[in-house]
Parts: C-alpha cells; structure tokens; sequence
C-alpha cells in the first residue's frame, strides 16, 4: 500500500513537472508575443508618422499616403495575430496551471494516504509491542508454573523415596 502510494506522489511529481514546463513554455510564447506587438506598435506609430508627412506634401504625397495605409493595414493585422497568439499563450497558461492544481491535488491526497497508513503502521506496532507485553508476561506465568511443577515433582519423588524406605523396612 505504501509503495502504491510512493508512486502516486511520483507520478504526481512528474505531472507537476511537466506542467511546470508546460507554464514556462506558455509564459516564453506570451514573452514572444508581447515582442511582436510591440514591434507592430512601432510599426504603426512609423506609419502614422508617414501618414503625417504625406499629408504634408503634395499629390506625390498621396501615393505615399497609399503606401502607408497598407503599411499600416498590415500592422493591424500583425497586432491582430499577436493578440490571438497572447490569447492562446494566456489560455494554455490556464490550462498549465489547471494542471499543476489537479497534481497538487493529487499529491495531497497521496500525502495524506500516506500519512494514514504511517498511522496505521504505528497502530500496529502498537500492538505488536502489547501482544509481546503479554507474551512476555505468559511466560512469566509459565516459568512460575514449571517452578511449581519442579518442585511438585521433587516433593513426589521424596514422597516415593519415604514410601519406599517404609517398604523396606
């Protein structure tokens, strides 16, 4: 029983562990994330700087105007996938630490498993320990009665050592 348990807490170790990469994983994919949108930020904030020269131009401007709503465009949808990619990190963060909760869980219940049969053991010994108390004390008893025994049997043979004695006379 103990060692069935000894391997629910490693299993549950293990689990714990690999949540724990699983979050640290998470946590690097969300780091990466909040690269990319600062990255489009700056993409958009350049953008919106160009958009503002341009408008201070003339008609060649407006080709650039062009260019740079598309660069902008682009920028949105770069954000808009960096924060699908923060949703999912966020989400499989969530999922990790689901994880490890149901493993600290499992490791508990394991614990107190544990714990329970270490009582059970110390009952035992327990017992153990009286059971030998009152063995001890048995063969206390039957010393005693082989002591008696000893001497019964010594006074039957003086007794027969009399009667025979008598006979012989």
């Amino acid at each position: 029983m103990v060692s069935r348990l000894v391997d629910v807490v490693s299993r549950a170790v293990d689990v714990v562990s690999r949540a724990v990469d699983v979050v640290s994983r998470a946590v690097d994919v969300v780091s990466r994330a909040v690269e990319v949108v600062s990255r489009a930020v700056d993409m958009v904030s350049r953008a919106v700087d160009m958009i503002s020269r341009a408008l201070d131009v003339d008609s060649r401007a407006m080709d650039m105007v062009s260019r740079t709503v598309d660069v902008v465009s682009r920028a949105v949808d770069v954000v808009s996938r960096a924060v699908d990619m923060v949703i999912r990190a966020v989400y499989m963060v969530s999922r990790a630490v689901d994880a490890v909760s149901r493993a600290v869980d499992v490791v508990s219940r394991a614990v107190d498993m544990v714990s329970r049969a270490v009582d059970m053991i110390s009952r035992a010994v327990d017992v153990v320990s009286r059971a030998t108390d009152m063995v001890s004390k048995a063969l206390n008893v039957v010393s005693r009665a082989v002591n008696v025994v000893s001497r019964a049997m010594d006074m039957v043979r003086r007794a027969v050592d009399m009667v025979s004695r008598v006979v012989d006379v």
